[in-house]
């Protein structure tokens, strides 16, 4: 490509200026002006242009940084957004180590309706940025691009996907949509995502897959730094047991290469659920593990501090940050071993017990704490059990009370409460989170402060201590609140086919409940896993001795999890040799069944049955295999009728007969393949080898160094626990979060 055409396509990005008729690109720019504009600046060498590298040896254009804001204020000549400035009016540098307190858009433990919906109001108040300009995909050799910080909108077009080149793609802090984009290139170390307005739920396929190879995902090979933070991304991490690098036999998968460079991992400030997986273990080089503000629940892995698969070691972690979700268990002397461990925050978590002593003594945090004294001390890792603070480290307070109610580690202050909650303020507070006025039955209306025995749906023992909440099918709204768990002679939960929305929460597992009925609801995530071994709740933990005991120990006997289904929305576990209980059975799409307890799967429904993977797969083999005996028969019968024409009818028989197969046998094998496989009739030429080199370290370290200053919104901070009902607000102003600044960078060169 010579270097006219290439000016043209560079030109191209700045074609609104034609429209000032005048020079709007600052002196201390270098090119990037038309001829008719600044006919001297438009003969400099391309090579020459501002955020222009080129290859020293070819001179073909290889980076393009026009970051920081750098297209949109001084290329464009907009007015930077509020984003863009701090309070005396300077530029603000992006960091991609930096943690900052989050725009208002960007708090991710907002509901996804609320959060979209305060994004577009602050937006209207600022001037509209550009689109993301398209012709930078005919820039093939493009080893590095850098857009952050430039109010760009809409979504990242297919042909910058398509480069095959690129080593950097860095489009942090900008206004895009959509889900995750996948970029084509083998050689892709560096990709930042941050900041943006990306949603949804990342492809099972992303990680670690078993038959992932340098032809189907090429970038999983080089991929040292992954930065997703600040979107509206959702579901869980792909990275399951049987999606990972190890076999159950400890031996390496195909896929024994993929994300072993990785050494920043960031999803923080998303909507991601479910557990934390182990298979992070794998990622042997690993120093910046940021999951914060997220709803995981369950455990820290083991794997972290053990490593995975036969001879490994503890991750190289630098900082770990697992603050604001909702994670319960112990926090794991193992820890103490991560040999370079320099930060960890667990705080806004259900963690119960004592930080170990053993990871007391290695002066964590110092960097974050106000008092530095107490980066020697247990509190300055997390405030312990009946205490709180602003952040949930040191300084920390004790609560007045100490009545149980104050049970976990970290606590922030806006969960010490003076005094423990009676029945009647548990079951206020439940009323007013599930829009109780709304409920569609009116004599289950309660009233504030009425006697808890006295409310309709409401059960009692002979203390007047309640047993049982029965409320099934009456419109509730909103989240199963924390709280309950505090009503220590609860036996029956039944809130089936309501509203209901956020996650089944972990606390329910510190009661002696017997029954919990939520299918039919629209919970999220995952049943929480120290959930899943508490006895009793519908039979779990009891069986006969010769019934699997994954089965009598089975998160499916709460609920069937996303994706699957029973009649009664759950498992039941057999209780002899002829009773094969109820499992949850796959629906034909995992999409069908969205939510947590799903009685019954929306996609396939025939005569007003519905039907699961299973069966239609199984009729539809049985299906076509009648067509092809039907299809024998006539064929038979014709040749015999026409026998005496069968030299000319020969080869139009074997015509028809190709095409009458094709409509039998390939079109239901096609529409049953769909939802299982994925066909992209580009994907040779999208994985075709580059062999290009990576280029300039001095540019590339240039191009990463950091900066010391993080924004601070002055917006609400909606925390993850607060994001169920919305309950909770806390001013950013309350949290030093932008403190806790990312200082691991990946290394490049």
């Amino acid at each position: 490509m010579n270097e006219e055409h290439v000016k043209k396509i560079l030109l191209s990005l700045v074609e609104p200026n034609r429209k000032f008729g005048r020079d709007v690109v600052p002196s201390s720019v270098k090119g990037w002006r038309f001829e008719d504009v600044d006919e001297e600046q438009h003969r400099q060498p391309v090579c020459s242009w501002t955020g222009v590298t080129c290859d020293p040896v070819g001179g073909e254009i290889t980076g393009l940084n026009i970051g920081n804001g750098l297209y949109v204020k001084s290329l464009l000549g907009l007015d930077a957004d509020a984003d863009g400035e701090d309070k005396n009016g300077r530029e603000e540098s992006p960091n991609v180590g930096e943690k900052g307190a989050r725009d208002l858009e960007d708090a991710v433990s907002f509901t996804k309706q609320r959060q979209r919906a305060n994004a577009v109001a602050r937006r209207e108040a600022v001037t509209v940025g550009p689109s993301f300009p398209t012709q930078l995909g005919k820039l093939e050799t493009l080893r590095f691009l850098s857009l952050s910080n430039n109010r760009i909108q809409g979504t990242i077009p297919l042909s910058v996907l398509k480069l095959p080149n690129l080593a950097i793609f860095d489009v942090s802090s900008n206004d895009l949509v959509g889900e995750f984009p996948h970029l084509k290139s083998e050689s892709l170390r560096i990709l930042d995502l941050s900041k943006n307005r990306l949603s949804g739920r990342l492809d099972e396929e992303l990680f670690g897959h078993p038959d992932v190879g340098r032809y189907t995902a090429p970038y999983l090979f080089t991929l040292v730094k992954f930065d997703i933070s600040h979107n509206a991304f959702e579901g869980t991490i792909p990275l399951s047991g049987t999606s990972g690098f190890y076999k159950p036999d400890g031996s390496r998968h195909l896929s024994e290469e993929s994300l072993q460079q990785l050494q920043y991992f960031d999803v923080g400030y998303n909507l991601f659920s479910g557990t934390i997986p182990n298979n992070i273990g794998n990622f042997q080089k690993l120093s910046g593990l940021f999951l914060e503000h997220n709803n995981f629940v369950g455990t820290i892995p083991k794997s972290i501090y053990r490593g995975s698969g036969r001879g490994a070691n503890p991750l190289p972690l630098v900082q770990l940050f697992l603050q604001q979700n909702q994670l319960s268990g112990t926090i794991h002397e193992g820890l103490a071993t991560l040999p370079n461990l320099k930060e960890i925050y667990v705080d806004g978590n259900k963690f119960t017990g004592k930080v170990p002593s053993s990871l007391c003594d290695l002066e964590l945090n110092g960097q974050f704490l106000e008092d530095k004294s107490a980066a020697s001390r247990c509190d300055g890792i997390s405030c312990p059990v009946n205490s709180a603070s602003r952040e949930g480290v040191a300084p920390c307070r004790r609560c007045p009370n100490d009545n149980g109610v104050h049970r976990y580690l970290g606590q922030h202050n806006n969960e010490c409460r003076d005094d423990g909650l009676n029945q009647e303020e548990i079951l206020d507070l439940f009323y007013n989170e599930t829009h109780g006025d709304e409920w569609n039955d009116a004599t289950y209306a309660w009233e504030i402060g009425e006697p808890a025995c006295e409310r309709k749906g409401v059960q009692c023992n002979g203390n007047g201590a309640v047993t049982n909440i029965t409320l099934p099918s009456l419109g509730l709204r909103g989240p199963i609140i924390p709280e309950l768990s505090y009503l220590t002679r609860l036996r029956t939960l039944d809130l089936r086919h309501n509203e209901l929305t956020g996650f089944l929460p972990s606390d329910l597992r510190f009661i002696n409940l017997e029954n919990l009925d939520i299918r039919g609801t629209r919970l999220s995530g995952v049943v929480p896993p120290l959930l899943c071994i508490k006895e009793q709740v519908n039979g779990n933990g009891v069986g006969p001795q010769d019934v699997d005991f994954n089965r009598i120990y089975s998160c499916d006997n709460f609920a069937c999890p996303r994706g699957t289904y029973s009649s009664i929305g759950r498992a039941i576990i057999p209780q002899g040799a002829d009773d094969p209980g109820v499992e949850c059975a796959p629906c034909f799409d995992s999409d069908a069944a969205l939510y947590l307890g799903s009685d019954k799967c929306t996609d396939v429904t025939i005569a007003g049955m519905q039907l699961r993977k299973e069966d239609i797969m199984q009729d539809a083999v049985k299906s076509i295999s009648a067509l092809v005996l039907v299809a024998g028969v006539v064929g038979y019968a014709l040749a015999k009728v026409k026998g005496r024409r069968r030299a000319v009818l020969d080869g139009n028989c074997r015509d028809g007969k190709d095409e009458h197969e094709g409509i039998i046998l390939s079109t239901p094998a096609r529409r049953l393949s769909d939802d299982s496989s994925f066909d992209d009739e580009d994907s040779d030429d999208s994985y075709e080898r580059s062999g290009n080199s990576f280029g300039s370290p001095r540019l590339l370290q240039r191009w990463i160094s950091p900066t010391t200053r993080s924004p601070l919104d002055d917006g609400d901070d909606w925390t993850a626990s607060d994001s169920v009902g919305d309950r909770g607000r806390r001013q950013a102003q309350e949290l030093r979060e932008f403190s806790r600044s990312r200082s691991v960078l990946p290394d490049v060169i």
